[in-house]
């Protein structure tokens, strides 16, 4: 069998992209009127039990632009201007004037993982190739060609404030296990190089930048799937290991608050779980341990995206769990005050629609979801004003 290998690619999108302006559907806002929104308050004693079905909420009055014959389970990187997406059919999506465009193909035996955007607005994409290590660099102008790679699978993707990428843990197909080694890579050097070592192995880490420049990667092993929390200050240069959960939760989605705050919310306790729905998790800016605050009020068992959709608010979706169908997949939205430690129900969508990503920009929420049979998906962005969210969780 051969060894599966994590490449990467650099594409620069601007003005040498193809453009073209994708069929829309009808715009029209979908309201009703509002009705009351309930609030699930913190247990007093134990966060175990599961809480009960929330009512139903008003609907978001939100614009949907459709692009067809696209998935949005595809990589998905934020960038000033825009979302970029990278799979078998890249394209991107403009914020301001919520339009489409085509973004260059990368080669056919490359298969996207993970991806990250550049100081410059370029992309760097991490994937894997079975035939030979080696990387892709390109732009919109030139043809590929071959660059360094990084030889380890489900490493956490993040950013340093001067640019740097760092690659940390993952997995080692060689030996069949997470890895503790971190990989940084210089856009100006073009190549990637050894960096400080996580304390204990960890794979499918989300790595994110705080205020202070530090990163924090939230990750968790095969067995135990439990929650960890690492924290490397670039002064420092090291990994410190700074909280680690008792219980597993997979599958949850992490949350950067703009004060720093790393929030774990919705996922299934697993196997080895000890709860019937797991609590959420936050770790201020400089706590050592994970504060349990009660679980979110919604069936968020394996399908979970997040947002911070406003100061010290976070949007929870639900999307459909590995092999459920798109079709008529209608989200529920909850939302957690951080400060007050509690759960509200969330407004609705008025169409039927799969989430994938979240992304807040001025005033705006850009919900990026997926929708229709195998073969016939199209990404559907709702956009909807931050007030439609937030005054349903104050």
């Amino acid at each position: 069998m051969k060894a599966t290998v994590v490449c990467a690619a650099l594409v620069v999108l601007g003005a040498g992209c193809h453009k073209r302006t994708a069929k829309k559907e009808p715009v029209a806002e979908e309201a009703e009127p509002a009705v009351a929104v309930s609030t699930v308050p913190a247990p007093s004693a134990s966060v175990t039990a599961a809480p009960a079905a929330p009512s139903a909420a008003r609907w978001v009055p939100a614009v949907f632009t459709v692009l067809p014959g696209r998935n949005a389970s595809a990589l998905r990187v934020v960038r000033k201007n825009d979302v970029v997406f990278v799979g078998d059919k890249p394209a991107r999506f403009d914020l301001a004037t919520a339009t489409w465009s085509d973004v260059p193909a990368l080669p056919k035996k490359f298969k996207a993982s993970d991806a990250v955007a550049l100081p410059d607005d370029r992309v760097l994409v991490v994937g894997a190739n079975d035939e030979e290590s080696y990387c892709l660099i390109g732009d919109a102008k030139k043809p590929w060609r071959k660059s360094p790679g990084l030889e380890s699978v489900n490493a956490g993707l993040g950013t340093f404030a001067d640019g740097r990428v760092v690659a940390a843990g993952g997995y080692d197909e060689r030996t069949s296990r997470g890895i503790t080694t971190t990989r940084i890579f210089s856009p100006g050097a073009g190549g990637w190089a050894n960096g400080p070592a996580l304390p204990e192995p960890a794979w499918f880490g989300e790595v994110h930048r705080r205020p202070d420049g530090s990163l924090v990667m939230a990750a968790h092993l095969p067995t135990p799937q439990v929650p960890r929390a690492f924290v490397l200050d670039p002064r420092a240069g090291t990994w410190t290991l700074a909280a680690k959960a008792t219980d597993e939760q997979i599958a949850a989605s992490t949350v950067l608050l703009s004060d720093g705050t790393l929030v774990l919310a919705g996922g299934s306790p697993g196997s080895r779980g000890t709860v019937k729905v797991p609590p959420t998790r936050v770790l201020g800016s400089k706590a050592t341990s994970w504060e349990e605050l009660p679980p979110a009020p919604i069936e968020a068992l394996e399908g979970t995206i997040a947002g911070e959709i406003d100061k010290g608010i976070v949007a929870l979706f639900t999307r459909p769990a590995y092999g459920q169908e798109l079709v008529g997949f209608r989200a529920k939205i909850s939302l957690l005050d951080v400060a007050n430690k509690t759960w509200t129900e969330g407004p609705a969508f008025a169409k039927a629609i799969a989430p994938m990503h979240v992304v807040t920009r001025g005033d705006d929420v850009f919900v990026v979801a997926s929708r229709g049979d195998e073969g016939q998906e199209e990404i559907v962005v709702a956009r909807a004003p931050k007030s439609a969210f937030a005054q349903a969780a104050r």
